[in-house]
């Protein structure tokens, strides 16, 4: 799924630009993934594979499908994956601070102590993340690379991030029904909603700043892994978890919305 966002960008970038697009090289090899991992669902859906044998398959390709757009993006200036790399650090920490601190404060009221073997791979995910982080790249380039600006020209850059946000968290929703929040799907929507939103604040800061969609896409690999400093994925939902997600976002991530990057002007 975490693949579609930008194999959707390179087939329609290729359908209508084709070898005009200075990039269709880099579109094409999209296109080859899309087409391989496709192939990958197929030949399970048709039991032709186990399930092991998928994972293993899955896990190999995603490694190399990572290692070449990394190699890929070394030689091209609007991808170069260390551009601005001083500035794209500091945010990364500030982003991990945002999500280590409040986490770690309400475990302790709570009465227990964060996973700090969990937050030790946590501080080190954006480098061993690296070996994965094309499916991270894959969402974060359709979103902040593509479609970021479309919505900004057409909303303005603070309401268009807005929706934007609001449009990457419907796309998480058959998800919240089925996977993450399936107990309680409608509080699930509203916390996811809020807390995308504010992720989408931040990481359109990011981008706005710094031009590398690389960051992003590791700060979307550790909000995904924030899972790790509390040691559990248990999807439980309550009025509770949403005033506190809400505080989160109220305080790391909206103020973003008020610098100078977010003024209705385009770069």
């Amino acid at each position: 799924m975490m693949i579609l966002p930008l194999s959707s960008v390179a087939i329609a970038k290729f359908y209508t630009e084709g070898l005009n697009n200075d990039m269709y090289e880099f579109y094409s090899l999209i296109i080859l993934f899309f087409l391989i991992y496709s192939l990958l669902i197929v030949l399970k859906l048709l039991n032709l594979i186990n399930n092991n044998e998928f994972i293993i398959i899955n896990l190999i390709l995603t490694f190399i499908s990572s290692l070449s757009i990394i190699i890929y993006s070394s030689n091209k200036k609007n991808l170069y994956p260390v551009k601005n790399i001083k500035l794209g650090s500091l945010l990364i920490i500030y982003f991990m601070i945002s999500v280590i601190v409040p986490t770690s404060f309400i475990l302790i009221l709570q009465g227990a102590q964060p996973n700090y073997s969990g937050i030790i791979k946590f501080i080190f995910t954006p480098i061993t993340s690296l070996t994965t982080i094309y499916i991270f790249f894959s969402e974060e380039y359709a979103w902040r690379g593509f479609l970021q600006n479309i919505f900004f020209d057409k909303f303005g850059k603070k309401l268009g991030v807005i929706i934007l946000g609001m449009c990457w968290s419907l796309w998480h929703l058959p998800l919240i029904f089925t996977l993450y929040t399936p107990e309680a799907p409608i509080l699930g929507i509203i916390l996811r909603s809020i807390h995308i939103v504010g992720i989408s604040i931040f990481l359109g800061y990011l981008y706005i700043k710094t031009k590398n969609i690389w960051f992003c896409a590791i700060i979307h690999v550790l909000n995904n892994s924030a899972f790790l400093i509390t040691n559990s994925k248990e999807s439980t939902i309550t009025y509770h978890d949403i005033l506190i997600v809400s505080m989160v976002v109220l305080i790391f991530y909206v103020p973003f919305l008020f610098t100078k990057e977010y003024k209705n002007n385009l770069e």
